[in-house]
């Protein structure tokens, strides 16, 4: 239904963009780097008008830094975060739970092809992205 495709990108939308930022998070200069080359420091951020928000993307990047995840794992990411099905109003919620079982799915066969050697990568992906 088209209110539910509203209700999911309204839901998912910070959470897009904050994912989305924090994967430019690089733990060596504890920085991120915007639009261009520009990298900012936390305090940078958090002064620039982000307020609490920056501390929470400057977390998420630090804590999935270490998973070095590739373009695709992050738009299986993606997906699965759009794809809640407890967002508030939704009407098919079977539906968006199926659909978001089809992209864990996917999300998780990939991350053992591609990460097929590290033990339990992938529920200590699914914790700190649920955290």
């Amino acid at each position: 239904a088209g209110e539910d495709q509203i209700i999911l990108l309204k839901g998912c939308c910070m959470e897009i963009m904050s994912l989305r930022a924090a994967m430019r998070y690089d733990p060596e200069s504890e920085t991120l780097t915007l639009s261009g080359e520009m990298a900012v420091k936390r305090e940078q951020l958090k002064n620039g008008g982000l307020g609490v928000v920056s501390d929470a993307i400057f977390d998420l990047g630090k804590s999935l830094a270490q998973f070095n995840l590739d373009d695709t794992e992050v738009a299986l990411l993606q997906a699965v975060l759009l794809m809640s099905s407890d967002r508030s109003g939704l009407t098919c919620m079977d539906k968006i739970e199926k659909c978001q079982g089809t992209y864990l799915l996917a999300f998780e066969h990939y991350i053992n092809y591609r990460k097929h050697n590290i033990p339990h990568f992938w529920p200590k992906l699914l914790m700190k992205v649920t955290d």
